[in-house]
Parts: C-alpha cells; sequence; structure tokens
C-alpha cells in the first residue's frame, strides 16, 4: 500500500481529526490486517499494521475519530518517498517550512507547521508521526 501525506490534512482518504463510521473504521483495519497495540502514557485506541507499516490512532473518547498516524512503509509527499531520506533531503522537499527542531538525542526533527516528527535512525527517516 503506497500512503500519500497531505500535511495537516490526512493521508490517502484518511483526515485528521474526523470522523468516520463504525463500519468504515472496521473495513479499513481488516483491510490492513491491524491488531491492537498498546503504548505506555498513550490512551488513544491503536491499530498496528506490520504488513502496511503503520499504526493508526483514534480518539480514545471518540472511537471513530482519527487523531494520528505513524507510517514507516511507502510514505510518500508529491510522489517524494520520505522514509530512508537523510535530514536535509527533507528540508530540500519541505523547502518552504522554517520551523525545523533537531531532538537533543538526535532522534527525530520536528516541524509544527507540518504537524510531524521524522523519527531518525542512522542518519535517515525511519517512519514519521502525523
Amino acid at each position: 500500500m503506497i500512503w500519500n501525506w497531505s500535511p495537516n490534512m490526512g493521508v490517502n482518504n484518511l483526515f485528521f481529526d474526523e470522523e468516520i463510521s463504525t463500519s468504515a473504521k472496521e473495513k479499513l483495519l481488516c483491510s490492513l490486517e491491524a491488531i491492537p497495540f498498546f503504548a505506555d502514557g498513550i490512551n488513544n485506541e491503536m491499530w498496528k499494521s506490520k504488513k502496511y507499516g503503520v499504526i493508526i490512532s483514534f480518539d480514545a473518547k471518540i472511537t471513530t475519530k482519527l487523531v494520528g498516524i505513524e507510517i514507516w512503509k511507502n510514505l510518500f509527499y508529491k510522489n517524494n518517498l520520505l522514509i530512508g531520506l537523510k535530514e536535509n533531503e527533507i528540508k530540500e522537499i519541505f523547502y518552504f517550512i522554517d520551523d525545523w527542531q533537531l531532538d537533543e538525542n538526535g532522534d527525530f526533527i520536528q516541524s509544527y507547521e507540518l504537524d510531524a516528527l521524522f523519527w531518525m535512525e542512522n542518519g535517515m527517516v525511519e517512519s514519521v508521526s502525523l
């Protein structure tokens, strides 16, 4: 599966902070072969698909409202594959962004304008949290 990102809007036909029907959610999770995923300190309902390289998060109270997504396979922005790029390559693609912040440990670069964390491993993007 290819994930096409529209910053501050969503990925593919999934839009941030919008509700989908229960049946659409069930169909999505089934198509992704997603399983429940739990992380310490996070109360949202999360589902992970290793096959498609994604963790999808829904609001803890409104369980059909998409609140976040982390992608580590096939994430594209305007035909550019983001996974595997170096920090400078990300900044070239998003040349119009000027609020980059580097984590003090070098684990990620962040842009509030994009509402994105680019998780880094060995100097390259490993995954992106949106």
